[in-house]
């Protein structure tokens, strides 16, 4: 009799525990449809707190930095060969302006490929999935020129039910003397320009896909123009460079162009009918061109 009641027991105890097994798989079902469902949920939020208002800031007061003065030695720029017209010098300051980027953090890891798997999640849903690497693993979703605007998604974000933080990006600038010919300094003062104006130009693109403004594929033709843009001064640069022996300023800058080209063919990649991968891909881009440019100027500056 003590050994059927034992039996009887252990039989007791193991439904016991498959039923705890499937309420634990039903909870964690239920779990996975909620977060799942407010991951795409946050997407619609990303920008739509920001549509209706007007006029387009910089925002490039909002994170200041001291920017260090470069002195570029004559010969670096000089020109070789060419008409006789073109081979007068000039001494001139142009300057590169700082570039600053408000982003909505989603998540930070300390390790990698949990952060890279987070990513691609946030992409299948429209962010940026842009992992930024310093002391953490940090997921980004999408950025903004004007703190106040993303300050605005963080908290319709939480009103969600969605935590995230607002971490900053900043790159410093430059004050530069060049003494070449006039049309090569012209063509860096304008690549600086371009590369900046095309940044803010960028930010508009994502508003206007988000809020249906335009379609992906219109998205896509803006996209296509900017690139040829960015390929002509490519080559532009590249011609100038081709004359010179090491100078960072020019060499970095035909490498940081290349670098922008690569991302506009990613988002030309996609298809055109596809919003979802084209504003995930061009909030990337977006995010990418303030890190590139980061990167470019603390090369020169060394």
């Amino acid at each position: 009799m003590n050994m059927r009641y034992s039996r009887l027991k252990k039989r007791r105890k193991k439904k016991r525990y498959a039923k705890l097994f499937l309420i634990a798989l039903l909870i964690l079902g239920i779990l996975y449809v909620v977060s799942a469902g407010k991951l795409g949920k946050f997407v619609s939020r990303l920008v739509s707190p920001i549509i209706n208002q007007k006029g387009n800031s910089d925002g490039t007061d909002e994170v200041s930095k001291a920017e260090p003065i470069l002195t570029v030695p004559e010969d670096k720029l000089d020109s070789k060969g060419g008409d006789e017209k073109d081979t007068s010098k000039v001494t001139k300051n142009i300057k590169a302006n700082s570039l600053s980027m408000f982003t909505i953090q989603m998540s930070a890891f300390t390790d990698e490929k949990n952060a890279n798997e987070f990513a691609k999640q946030l992409q299948s849903k429209g962010g940026a999935g842009y992992v930024l690497n310093d002391e953490f693993h940090r997921v980004l979703a999408v950025g903004f020129q004007k703190e106040e605007d993303a300050k605005k998604v963080k908290e319709q974000l939480k009103a969600d039910g969605i935590e995230s933080h607002v971490y900053p990006i900043s790159s410093s600038g430059a004050d530069m003397k060049i003494t070449a010919v006039k049309a090569n300094i012209d063509a860096i003062q304008s690549a600086y320009g371009m590369w900046e104006e095309k940044y803010v130009a960028l930010e508009k693109v994502i508003r206007d896909l988000d809020s249906d403004v335009i379609p992906a594929a219109d998205a896509c033709g803006q996209m296509e123009k900017i690139k040829k843009e960015m390929v002509r001064k490519r080559d532009e640069l590249k011609a100038m460079n081709a004359k010179q022996d090491n100078n960072a300023v020019l060499s970095g800058l035909v490498s940081l162009y290349e670098s922008g080209i690569k991302s506009f063919d990613g988002i030309l990649s996609q298809n055109s009918s596809d919003k979802v991968a084209i504003s995930s891909k061009i909030k990337y881009t977006h995010i990418e061109m303030v890190m590139r440019y980061k990167e470019y100027m603390a090369q020169i500056a060394k």
